[in-house]
């Protein structure tokens, strides 16, 4: 019993207030471990992407910085898109973490997260990346907010927003769409990557030919009723 147990007097008295902590047997050491609130480590599978502004676009593309064989990927959205730009933006994150991943198993260093390169098991350290996934080694993915201006669209044309452009050695690779998920953008990706390495690029005059929603075109007309449909 220690002197801390004792803390007042009644009567004259001391009157010990603190009894301690009982034994416990072994069942009921398990349930209090059981029961014992655990601090659980969130590990997101997204990453930040850097945004760049429209108006620097060819300061990233074909500036001084630029890499000579790297392959620039602009995820273009918009403010006021809502969730096709949110998700737009999720898979564009959730590829940028891979990417993040394989880098890391390419330099041979521990994932912070205690996680494999390439989505692999941690317990078997840093695998070398797939030849698949290899292919993102000189990919840098960036997002551009459309609502900056009207240059990508005197640029390129009208395009669908949101949509992927990929550059190479500045000239246009893709402009893409033809995507709803991370790996489906993991797939586009890795195609422009087999054309820019076989030298296939759009033409510089080359404009988009997409619309938004053709349906929009209608409703805009002074004569649209909902008795014409």
């Amino acid at each position: 019993m220690t002197r801390n147990s004792w803390t007042r007097q009644r009567n004259g008295m001391s009157e010990l207030t603190d009894f301690g902590d009982p034994v416990l047997s072994s069942r009921a050491e398990h349930l209090q471990q059981t029961l014992k609130p655990r601090t659980v480590v969130y590990q997101s599978n997204q990453e930040r992407v850097p945004q760049w502004r429209m108006d620097q676009l060819d300061d990233l593309i074909s500036g001084e910085q630029t890499k000579p064989q790297g392959v620039y990927v602009i995820c273009c959205t918009a403010t006021w898109l809502g969730k096709p730009s949110e998700k737009a933006i999720r898979y564009t994150r959730e590829l940028q973490r891979d990417i993040s991943k394989m880098m890391i198993g390419l330099r041979g260093d521990a994932d912070p997260n205690g996680e494999a390169a390439d989505g692999g098991d941690p317990r078997a350290g840093s695998a070398a990346p797939s030849e698949r996934n290899s292919k993102l080694e000189n990919v840098e993915l960036f997002m551009m907010d459309v609502s900056e201006g009207s240059m990508l669209k005197e640029r390129f044309g009208t395009i669908m927003i949101p949509c992927w452009m990929i550059f190479h050695t500045g000239r246009l690779v893709m402009l893409t769409n033809n995507v709803n998920s991370k790996e489906s953008l993991r797939g586009e990706i890795i195609r422009a990557v087999d054309k820019a390495q076989s030298g296939t690029y759009l033409p510089d005059s080359w404009k988009s030919s997409m619309v938004t929603n053709s349906a929009l075109d209608v409703i805009n007309e002074p004569t649209f009723s909902l008795l014409s449909i």
